[in-house]
């Protein structure tokens, strides 16, 4: 690139109040001045190194401005969690390095910027649902101490096509007026293949206004995408983010290093491995969820909780309390007697018995 391409640029991050890409930038054209305009580029190197970024934030950021709304029905275009706390999802090695190596350079951002390098901005997520790509950009936000937005697509998806554009449009300009990790979620729904004839005009107008976003995104935010069908995505969609991660059901390794993780004792954990494997973590999430609740309201062994939630059968678990945990467990979810004696193959009376004891017990406590 020439010195003039360089100003041009220049000039355009500028316009866009891109301070960190103007930085850059500047750097460049001082390298490419060398030769010609030694004085030049050192007075840019100077003024760089005299006027650090952190002094005149607010000269380049558009202030944050509310919450964007649906102009029809009132409601919030988004979702904000200011204060983000979430574990660390399971990760094959690939995606841990790539994350690990997308954080270290957010965390070092101010280093690179001084020598004219930006850090990754944007991730696409891909993969079957259930397999960490929501819970990855929570734990982004929560370990880089930034606001969560996500897209509301339930509210944002109007029945006039044009108002679904705007409402896309104005999630995109809030969330980059603001240090934040964006999370568009069901990315699939605004980002399809402009080839699909079924598709209308107006939506493939949108998709050509997503590409751009996306390739003037700002470097203060994280622009992170999910999606489930990664096969319904305009093919140019791919090549526009820093990163394309693509997620997989855990194997019988990654089941045994989630649970272990999670308390699970390692015998059990290997035990529920050879059945789980190829499901999902948000389904091996919920279970333990479940088997945390039995242990605490039916004073099970936490162990014996989990084995049970699992379907592992023990020695020490008689058939009758089996059944019986089973039963309570069913009935704090919400299911009726008809419905436990169908699922369970046991009679009404003795469904009706077991909660009426359970319920006497309570009482009691």
């Amino acid at each position: 690139m020439d010195l003039t391409e360089l100003m041009v640029d220049l000039v355009k991050d500028g316009l866009k109040h891109d301070l960190r890409s103007f930085h850059m930038r500047a750097r460049r054209v001082a390298e490419a001045s060398k030769a010609e305009n030694p004085e030049l580029a050192k007075a840019i190197i100077r003024t760089l190194k005299t006027t650090p970024i952190r002094r005149q934030p607010t000269e380049w950021q558009p202030a944050a401005s509310q919450a964007p709304i649906d102009q029809d029905s009132r409601q919030s275009l988004v979702r904000e969690e200011e204060s983000v706390a979430a574990n660390k999802p399971q990760w094959d090695h690939l995606i841990a390095k790539t994350i690990t190596e997308f954080v270290f350079e957010r965390r070092n951002e101010q280093k690179l910027v001084s020598h004219g390098l930006l850090p990754a901005r944007s991730l696409l997520l891909e993969g079957p649902p259930g397999v960490g790509k929501t819970m990855t950009a929570r734990w982004l936000a929560s370990e880089l101490t930034l606001p969560l937005i996500t897209l509301d697509l339930t509210t944002v998806i109007n029945s006039l096509l044009g108002k679904t554009g705007n409402n896309i449009k104005s999630v995109l300009d809030y969330a980059r007026s603001k240090r934040c990790v964006l999370l568009l979620d069901e990315f699939d729904s605004i980002a399809k293949r402009r080839s699909d004839d079924s598709d209308v005009g107006e939506l493939k107008r949108l998709v050509t206004v997503l590409l751009q976003t996306i390739d003037d995104w700002p470097h203060s935010s994280i622009l992170v995408a999910a999606t489930n069908h990664g096969e319904l995505l305009d093919p140019a969609i791919w090549r526009r983010f820093d990163h394309v991660l693509h997620f997989s059901p855990p194997s019988e390794s990654d089941v045994i290093r989630f649970l272990t993780a999670r308390d699970v004792d390692p015998k059990i954990a290997n035990d529920i491995a050879s059945t789980y494997a190829d499901k999902s973590y948000s389904s091996l999430e919920r279970i333990l969820h479940r088997a945390k609740k039995s242990s605490l309201l039916y004073g099970i062994d936490h162990a014996e909780s989990i084995r049970q939630a699992f379907g592992l059968k023990t020695q020490s678990t008689s058939s009758r309390e089996f059944r019986d945990s089973e039963i309570l467990k069913m009935h704090a979810e919400g299911l009726n007697k008809t419905q436990i004696s169908c699922q369970l193959g046991i009679s009404r009376p003795t469904v009706r018995r077991v909660i009426r004891r359970w319920q006497i017990g309570d009482n009691n406590a």
